[in-house]
């Protein structure tokens, strides 16, 4: 019995660590010229079809670093996006970032992460700079 239960004790401990992400790993991020409402049936490989800018990791991970892993189960309201990738642990992760509520969605862990509120603002401003800059290509 004690085996057993050493045995889902490391189960648990394996599957909790999995779904940790270092952020500040993660890198050659990609914003795409996505419409609001399509992006979020495109997978990560499709969107490389599309006209891109390149973020700046260094800047990103500023914002990023102290990111918090939202509850599972709820809901987060949605009103627009912007999409991007990254590779992280040599896989590409689709991101799915919030227009107005300063947190973001990673499709493959089914994540959402929410940056604290002292950044947001700023956040935000970021973001529609490099839309801008990505709607002019």
């Amino acid at each position: 019995m004690k085996i057993v239960a050493c045995i889902f004790l490391l189960f648990l401990v394996f599957k909790t660590r999995a779904q940790d992400i270092n952020w500040q790993l993660a890198h050659n991020w990609k914003m795409y010229k996505i419409g609001t409402g399509k992006g979020l049936t495109y997978s990560a490989d499709t969107l490389s079809n599309f006209l891109f800018i390149g973020l700046n990791d260094d800047t990103i991970h500023q914002f990023i670093k102290q990111a918090e892993v939202l509850p599972k189960g709820k809901s987060y309201v949605w009103m627009g996006a912007y999409y991007a990738t990254c590779i992280l642990e040599n896989k590409i992760h689709k991101v799915d970032i919030s227009v107005h509520g300063g947190f973001f969605y990673d499709e493959p862990t089914k994540r959402y992460y929410q940056l604290p509120s002292y950044i947001r603002n700023e956040w935000m401003e970021w973001l529609i700079t490099l839309k801008k800059r990505v709607n002019e290509k």
